[in-house]
């Protein structure tokens, strides 16, 4: 075929040489589409963690070991998207309160570790008797990766709450939307063809 052939594809196929519906055009070596194919695949997380200092890194329900296979060779963009809170401080109705907690995200991409610090407080207005938590921070992670098409890419987030001071439940954070106030979101994860 000369080079510069052009083709209108119907047929789909998957695999390391798929090919969709859409203009074509012969290199001289290969078939060429004349279009970027969408990808896009979220995950999001299905229940709520209460973070234990001494726990260490625990993963977020619903987000792992997930994983998606890459349609196509090029660059993957990944990003976390995280909330952290904290619960109500100590309050001894003497003084103002604040509460703290701090933490790392991690994200597993493939073996790899990618971090992200994040803090949250929580106060007790002396003067109202006012008290405010679970004031979520976001966090966001994003790593660019090379996938080749076929290729499985395995994800996981995970969280280690590092420290707290005067929280009055057991020093816990909260990662995630707490049903019973509703103040956050879920934390998720998207995938999404860049380019070659």
């Amino acid at each position: 075929l000369p080079a510069g052939t052009l083709v209108y594809n119907t047929n789909s196929t998957v695999g390391n040489y798929a090919v969709y519906p859409g203009i074509y055009y012969w290199d001289g070596n290969n078939w060429v589409a004349t279009f970027k194919r969408a990808f896009r695949r979220e995950f999001t997380q299905s229940a709520i963690l209460r973070a234990n200092t001494l726990a260490g890194y625990e993963n977020l329900p619903g987000l792992n070991n997930v994983s998606f296979i890459a349609p196509e060779d090029g660059v993957y963009q990944i990003i976390a998207h995280t909330y952290y809170g904290v619960e109500e401080c100590i309050n001894n109705d003497l003084e103002n309160e604040v509460g703290w907690g701090e933490g790392i995200f991690r994200l597993n991409i493939n073996g790899t570790d990618y971090f992200k610090y994040i803090h949250s407080e929580s106060y007790y207005n002396f003067d109202n008797g006012q008290e405010m938590f679970l004031l979520y921070n976001e966090g966001t992670i994003i790593s660019y990766i090379q996938l080749t098409a076929g290729q499985t890419c395995n994800l996981t987030l995970s969280f280690d709450q590092s420290a707290t001071d005067n929280l009055k439940i057991n020093n816990t954070g909260v990662v995630g939307n707490d049903p019973g106030f509703s103040l956050s979101n879920n934390c998720y994860i998207t995938s999404v063809f860049i380019g070659n």
